[in-house]
């Protein structure tokens, strides 16, 4: 089905693009796996905060040295170990990669959405999206005494777990607020 040669991770990423597409053909069939150069993926709710911030920038990049800084995130190897790899056991690693960012992506969109407040929109709240994480590290930061480069290197999963917390506070409080606001049911 496929006549190719296995080659390095190296060698893939100097191929013309005809030929890439042939490799590419291969990777799109194969299933995802979490070891590569005998290593195991580190989970991500596991690593950093900031690494599995840089992780999701990184995935959105088209170039080489984001391949590579992605695999030396998960798999913790050096560059010259990424790159002498086989083809094909990276692809499986890639695989593996891309399912489970995208599957943490999903359950951060999914947990963490929110009702839009008409009245944050109108004060201003979208200014503080060119911060990105920022916002959040600083607000995490300011409660527990840290700098936001200190929360940055907490694992991502306390972190995660800390906006969610914040997030159904959020809601209970202006649930509670509306109970409140209208007085007690019941009476005449």
């Amino acid at each position: 089905m496929f006549d190719l040669e296995n080659i390095t991770v190296k060698e893939f990423f100097q191929l013309e693009e005809k030929q890439a597409a042939k490799y590419l053909q291969l990777k799109a069939i194969m299933n995802p796996s979490q070891k590569f150069c005998k290593r195991k993926a580190v989970p991500l709710g596991q690593l950093s905060f900031g690494e599995v911030s840089e992780l999701k920038r990184l995935i959105v990049e088209d170039t080489h040295h984001a391949v590579v800084g992605i695999f030396q995130t998960v798999f913790k190897l050096k560059e010259k170990e990424i790159l002498s790899a086989d083809v094909v056991s990276f692809f499986y690693a890639a695989n593996y990669i891309n399912r489970e960012v995208l599957s943490l992506i999903k359950k951060e969109y999914n947990a963490l959405k929110q009702e839009q407040d008409p009245d944050l929109e109108m004060a201003g709240i979208k200014k503080l999206s060119i911060f990105g994480e920022l916002s959040t590290l600083i607000g995490i930061a300011e409660r527990y005494g840290n700098t936001p480069m200190e929360v940055e290197d907490w694992k991502y999963n306390m972190v995660f777990s800390l906006m969610l917390h914040d997030k159904v506070t959020k809601e209970i409080q202006k649930n509670y607020n509306e109970i409140k606001s209208d007085g007690p049911k019941g009476m005449v």
